[in-house]
């Protein structure tokens, strides 16, 4: 990940960034256990809300490839069609714990 490019992209310093990819990291973390326990359960208000909080926290701070993942899973839920969305997630999922591993080397 290049730290410095999303700093300047959000017109902020590169420590700044971190703060945000921290505070980022949080809330994606909780928001996406509770868009997967929302699937479990059924209900897909609840997914689409928490799925869409993630796209735009995703988007804030120009993470693209994830943001554009979480856009295609609520696109699946206000469409009512399940088609691979539990592949989708999963996906989603691994991309961000990818980019969590990626943050956690950041001295």
């Amino acid at each position: 990940m290049e730290i410095e490019k999303l700093a300047e992209n959000m017109g902020i310093d590169v420590e700044d960034s971190y703060e945000i990819l921290d505070i980022y990291k949080e809330t994606t973390t909780s928001d996406l256990q509770k868009l997967k326990e929302a699937l479990r359960k059924g209900d897909t208000q609840k997914a689409q809300d928490r799925v869409h909080s993630i796209k735009g926290a995703s988007a804030n701070i120009g993470l693209d490839e994830l943001f554009e993942q979480a856009r295609e899973i609520e696109d699946r839920l206000k469409k009512k069609s399940p088609y691979e969305l539990e592949n989708l997630v999963q996906v989603f999922s691994e991309e961000f714990e990818r980019l969590v591993q990626d943050l956690e080397k950041i001295p």
